[in-house]
């Protein structure tokens, strides 16, 4: 497969995925729409493999987050929400 002519074990699920996973989360704990989800990639996420949100208020409508699977953070980054809503 192309994974495996990229030395990964196995398929890559897309980043595509992850980050509505991500959204619905962050708007889950905020209890408001996001106005900005700035996403960073850090590793690769298998498919069948459990991944765990952690999200953290900031304050003033911002937020940050992990993604974690496997013992490794998979992906990062910082969100805000719609405080005008």
């Amino acid at each position: 497969t192309y994974a495996e002519s990229r030395l990964f074990p196995d398929v890559v699920v897309p980043g595509t995925l992850i980050v509505p996973i991500v959204e619905k989360t962050l708007e889950s704990e905020a209890g408001a729409p996001l106005r900005l989800l700035d996403v960073r990639f850090r590793a690769p996420t298998y498919p069948d493999e459990e991944i765990v949100v952690r999200a953290l208020e900031d304050g003033d409508g911002a937020w940050r987050f992990e993604v974690s699977g496997g013992g490794k953070v998979r992906a990062f980054g910082k969100a805000a929400v719609a405080t005008d809503v």
